[in-house]
């Protein structure tokens, strides 16, 4: 009987969950139920309606996107959903919070929707909406996992996203929005914040953003941004922005801040990534780019500005500065500067670099009387209209296709470029005083429909006679004529046969020559200097027993020949930017090679068998090949976009310098085993593998991306060692065993182990996260710097000659440098240190130990006129500091210490820190105007007291619990409270 009972109520059981299960979804908008039950996904019996049990177990998305959809009722059944797009529908409200699992939600384009319900959504992570004009208000409080929100046009005015601290991206764009709370965290990367009516933003704890968007947000008049340290672009444009500081922003790479009303902007001191700056429309009257060595592009029109300098912007492509008040534009220094805009200006003179680049160059509307473009030969558009040029030279600028310089006060104009059929544009009107202009071919320019001239002025193809002996240069000729050697006849002229006949050395530098031209006649010259000039083109192809050339800094110089120069030996140039190739495969004999700045990109040395020495630094070279020799000694590759260097045939190798090449990757001097000196500072190689180089003594890899190292397994001669800034989690140095300078700071190390390097002298490994520093068989160690690591325990004990000792930020709560007799300096700040006794160091000169947990402090060293540096801020707990003589401490402007603590040369007399039954005592009053009382839990505990001055100066001494300050002026006071039984207890006194 029991049995048939429990099976009818098993049977019942079952009967009901089956009932439940098959319970029809109440979906009364009969456009959902239409998407729903044609969702085969969802309506897996293909019936008409939606039961309860198929609602329950789809676990996909639901996407009733665009269908008409008035209500969402019967959503709720749909608990197992992870994404629901129910964008551009007229639901007028919006309850999810049956459907805890969603992770993406898009409700964009419903206009009446009023309400929205996510109260449940936790696991929310992605959510979109937009043009939902009756939403003002929206909860996101619960939605704690929220990655991603974006809104395009709401009717919301505030919204507190305090609690969303996995946000990783927000944007709002049109939205009516007054106030914002960002959340504090440290995921945000994107922000985006357009047509708002915010009047400000805190980025306080935004430590990873990396973009913010700011479009026309005419409220906002200031952002701070300091916060930001990995932020790399700020968009705000048209809006109402009076002040930008973005110097703590070293990562900033673009900033857009066009159409604002910005009167001040601060730019880092030192960057290199900034790459972009869009100011124009503002009321900037000057700026400082000095710091931003890396610009490309400035865009500054419609400003205030009276000056403009860019010397320090040598990598500067695109200047737009028009509508500003400037009188003069160095660009000297800008040899990468491709478009310039400075119209409307009031600039009187301009210096243009020696570039190839320069192509588009408009100075409409100015006051210029010169300008000189015959070092850019790829200009193709001019516009110099409505100046006041007299001459105008464009003879170098075969790629022009425009040319404009109307309303000028032109009397000579040379456009006979060898290229006048590719000058689809030209014109020269309003110059009354032009008569002739010098051209290719004179009958076709008058013929071209689109070139305009005056009616008085002609089309030429020599408006002068050109002399015999043709050096049109006035310095060079000058120069010539001023040596007796090669003018012999002592006239005013240079012959062909004086010329020819010369066989000693031109030594022409630093002449302001600009042409070369005539050299071609000394055909005996063996030794050539031209260098600190302003070249454009250099050919010596007819001196072919040259053996030394120098052609340094001629900045314009932009072509050279020494096709026929077989005989040369040694070669030296340097900032010729503009040179970008370079033919040395007729140069046979060539033993030396050195260049400092050229904007060469490619060099083929393959043929240079006898080279000993190549350097290169601060070039363009993106590709070399190196001679297969083994004459090489000294080769150096700095400042370089090289990606790779091939040396591996160069046995002889003694020296390899790689200096800032930023596209360099990797290197391999495996065959290099004579090498004694490796460099490659500020490049991106990943490893590092020297253990065949045997006789290497240097190797200086810092600023890289190296995360592997391989070092000899057994080496006498490497001495010093740098491997900082790098990914380094590990390195083995057992084999070096006679190693003196080992830096590894700012790597990912851990752990690091010396115990090898007995003869270690100084050691750097600042920037990692070490917990514990063994330098116990570093016997030689002077110098450790070792602060932002984590570490709390350090072994010095035998290092007997360490003089300088950096340690702070870091954990230490103990440090024992008794034995350390020749320390000078020590660096504790940021640790937690409880007790520093330095009593026994007497060559200190520097002490740092603030922000720390000190309770004792002994100086007190004999020495302490050495010291000329003193600091123990921000110990709170730290009252007396042990010294040599109070006066002499307190009177120096370089000790510090919080007002809290005092000097005393015996801190037993008026210390603070032996306080052993201070819970048994009260001083009241305390401030005291004339008496105070001290009071016992057993008064009978109380024997005697003493006041002291705050320089430890005893100042009365009585067995009365009551003392009368009457008679003492204002200031701060030591109460020394002595028990029965020999307890102290110190107490501050303040007297008012």
């Amino acid at each position: 009987m029991k049995n048939i009972k429990l099976l009818t109520i098993l049977i019942s059981l079952f009967s009901i969950s089956f009932l439940h299960a098959n319970e029809i979804v109440n979906i009364p908008d009969q456009k959902f139920k239409e998407y729903l039950v044609n969702n085969t996904a969802i309506n897996t019996n293909g019936d008409n309606e939606i039961q309860v049990s198929e609602a329950n177990t789809f676990r996909g998305g639901i996407e009733c996107v665009s269908s008409m959809i008035n209500s969402l009722e019967g959503i709720e059944a749909f608990i197992n959903i992870t994404k629901l797009n129910c964008s551009n529908n007229e639901l007028g409200n919006l309850d999810l919070s049956s459907n805890t699992k969603l992770t993406h939600l898009d409700f964009t384009g419903n206009r009446s929707l009023l309400n929205v319900s996510l109260v449940n959504n936790t696991l929310l992570q992605n959510l979109t909406f937009g043009n939902n004009d009756a939403l003002v208000n929206l909860d996101v409080t619960k939605c704690l996992r929220l990655g991603k929100i974006i809104a395009n046009g709401c009717g919301l005015t505030n919204l507190d996203l305090g609690l969303n601290v996995d946000l990783r991206k927000i944007t709002f764009t049109g939205v009516h929005l007054e106030e914002l709370n960002i959340p504090d965290n440290s995921k945000l990367e994107e922000l985006s914040l357009n047509e708002t009516k915010l009047t400000g933003i805190n980025f306080k704890n935004n430590i990873r953003l990396r973009k913010i968007e700011l479009f026309r947000n005419t409220l906002l008049a200031n952002i701070n941004v300091s916060s930001c340290p990995n932020l790399l672009e700020i968009h705000a444009t048209e809006g109402g922005l009076m002040n930008l500081d973005v110097r703590q922003n070293l990562k900033l790479e673009k900033v857009f801040c066009s159409d604002n009303k910005l009167e001040n902007v601060r730019l880092p001191v030192n960057s290199y990534r900034l790459r972009t700056l869009e100011l124009n429309k503002n009321k900037l009257q000057d700026i400082n780019i000095s710091g931003i060595s890396h610009l490309r592009n400035l865009i500054i029109n419609n400003n205030n500005l009276v000056a403009l300098i860019t010397t320090n912007n040598r990598y500067l492509t695109i200047l737009d500065c028009e509508l500003n008040n400037i009188q003069e534009l160095n660009l000297l220094t800008n040899p990468l500067l491709k478009t310039l805009n400075a119209n409307s200006n009031e600039i009187k003179k301009v210096t243009f670099p020696a570039t190839v680049v320069l192509e588009n160059v408009s100075f409409q509307n100015n006051q210029l009387t010169e300008i000189d473009l015959s070092g850019s030969p790829l200009l193709s558009v001019l516009n110099v209209d409505k100046n006041m040029l007299e001459e105008l030279d464009l003879s170098s600028n075969t790629k022009l296709t425009n040319v404009s310089c109307k309303e000028n006060k032109l009397t000579s104009l040379n456009i006979k470029n060898g290229k006048n059929t590719d000058i689809t544009n030209f014109s020269s009107l309003l110059n009354p005083d032009l008569t002739c202009i010098q051209v290719d071919n004179a009958e076709q320019s008058g013929l071209n429909a689109t070139w305009e001239k005056d009616d008085l002025a002609t089309y030429r193809e020599s408006c002068q006679v050109d002399p015999i002996v043709d050096i049109p240069d006035a310095n060079f000729k000058t120069y010539l004529l001023g040596v007796s050697a090669i003018n012999t006849n002592a006239d005013s002229e240079i012959q062909v046969s004086e010329a020819n006949a010369y066989t000693g050395n031109i030594l022409c530098g630093n002449k302001s020559i600009t042409s070369l031209k005539g050299i071609e006649a000394f055909v005996n010259i063996v030794k050539l200097d031209c260098s600190k000039n302003d070249l454009t083109t250099l050919d010596v192809s007819t001196n072919t027993k040259l053996t030394h050339i120098d052609f340094t800094r001629n900045l314009r110089l932009s072509s050279v020949n020494l096709i026929n120069n077989t005989n040369l030996v040694d070669l030296t140039f340097g900032e010729n930017n503009a040179l970008t190739n370079l033919d040395l495969s007729k140069c046979l004999e060539l033993e030396i090679i050195s260049a400092t700045g050229s904007g060469i990109t490619s060099l083929d040395l393959s043929a240079n068998v006898n080279l000993s020495k190549v350097s290169f630094t601060g070039t363009h070279l993106e590709e070399v090949q190196i001679p297969n020799n083994s004459k090489l000694e000294e080769l150096e590759f700095s400042q370089t976009k090289l990606t790779t260097i091939d040396f591996k045939r160069n046995i002889r190798l003694i020296k390899i310098d790689l200096l800032d090449n930023l596209s360099l990757s990797s290197i391999d001097v495996s065959a290099s085993t004579y090498l004694r000196e490796l460099s490659a500072v500020r490049c991106v190689l990943t490893s590092l593998d020297i253990s065949n180089n045997l006789r290497l003594e240097k190797a200086i890899c810092s600023n890289n991306k190296i995360d592997n190292v391989l070092l000899p397994d057994y080496s006498v001669q490497l001495k010093t060692l740098d491997l900082s800034d790098n990914e380094l989690a590990n390195i083995n140095t057992r084999g070096v065993v006679n190693l003196r300078s080992l830096n590894v700071s700012d790597n990912n190390f851990t752990v690091l182990n010396t115990a090898d390097n007995r003869l270690l002298k100084s050691l750097f490994c600042i920037g990692n996260n070490i917990e514990e520093l063994d330098l116990s068989s570093n016997l030689y160690l002077t110098d450790l710097w070792a602060g932002n690591n984590k570490i709390n325990k350090v072994n010095l004990n035998r290092a007997i000659r360490l003089t300088d000792l950096y340690l702070q930020d870091n954990l230490l709560t103990e440090i024992d440098l008794s034995e350390n007799i020749s320390l000078s300096i020590i660096n504790v700040n940021n640790n937690k240190l409880e007790t520093l006794d330095l009593s026994g160091n007497t060559r200190l000169t520097s002490v740092l130990c603030e922000n720390n947990k000190l309770k004792r402090l002994n100086i007190k060293n004999r020495k302490n006129q050495d010291i000329t540096r003193f600091t123990s801020l921000n110990n709170p707990d730290l009252s007396c500091i042990q010294v040599d003589d109070v006066q002499q401490s307190t009177g120096s402007d370089a000790w510090e210490k919080d007002a809290t603590a005092i000097f005393s040369e015996s801190c037993q007399t008026a210390s603070v820190e032996e306080d052993y039954f201070k819970n048994e005592i009260t001083v009241s009053p305390n401030p005291v105007r004339e008496v105070f009382v001290i009071s016992l839990k057993n008064q009978s505990d109380f024997k005697s007291c003493s006041v002291y001055s705050v320089l430890g100066n005893k100042l009365l001494s009585t067995t009365n619990a009551s003392i009368n300050m009457s008679g003492y002026s204002k200031g701060v006071y030591l109460l020394k409270i002595i028990g029965a039984n020999g307890k102290t207890a110190v107490r501050r006194i303040i007297k008012e």
